[in-house]
């Protein structure tokens, strides 16, 4: 493949001095390099067949599931530099993020956006013995068992996967995060999501 020769981009000159590419140029995959610590010979290879790797499984203290895939090919991973690795964390019991219901363990702490009032002698809420739902996006009443089923906004992270790259010199760099999200509404629906969080990129604009 070392061969071909691949146009990547166009530059203009001004005044002697080439600029930024200013038009990137499409290539075919069998053209591209396959990852490093690859056994194949191209990208188009490797979409195709895979590529080669190391994964190990263990609980972490919280007995979540940890699973890390390296990138080369051997299973002394420790002792290989310049490769990508990616951590799974599954989590046991989902995460939750968002400001209006926090979990922790066996207590739900319920903030003041929600619409939850407690019942108080001369107040507008008299029932000292009543908590009053005020959200009817958050709270539906079950009438066939009498019960309060409540739907807050928040979503619960149940993965996260960190894309690391480990350098020459063994040290690691976060290159992203991927988080995947669930949450529950009202009319019975779940909604899954994924969103990415780019920390070279981060580091970039510090």
């Amino acid at each position: 493949m070392s061969d071909y020769k691949v146009i990547q981009f166009l530059k203009e000159k001004v005044n002697g001095d080439l600029t930024s590419p200013i038009v990137w140029l499409g290539f075919e995959q069998y053209f591209i390099e396959a990852i490093r610590n690859s056994s194949l010979n191209n990208l188009e290879e490797q979409l195709i067949f895979g590529t080669d790797c190391y994964t190990r499984e263990y609980l972490d203290e919280n007995e979540n599931k940890i699973i890390e895939k390296h990138y080369c090919q051997t299973d002394n991973v420790d002792e290989i530099p310049d490769h990508y690795k990616i951590v799974t964390t599954i989590y046991k019991n989902p995460e939750t993020r968002g400001d209006e219901f926090i979990f922790d363990e066996n207590k739900l702490v319920i903030g003041e956006k929600v619409g939850v009032a407690f019942g108080q002698e001369g107040s507008d809420y008299p029932n000292k013995n009543a908590i009053y739902l005020l959200n009817d996006n958050l709270f539906k009443i079950n009438d066939e068992n009498n019960s309060i089923e409540s739907y807050p906004n928040v979503s619960f992270i149940t993965q996260k996967d960190e894309l690391i790259y480990v350098r020459p010199d063994l040290t690691e760099l976060l290159v992203a995060i991927k988080y995947s999200l669930i949450k529950y509404n009202k009319d019975n629906s779940k909604i899954t999501y994924i969103y990415i969080e780019n920390k070279l990129k981060k580091l970039e604009e510090e």
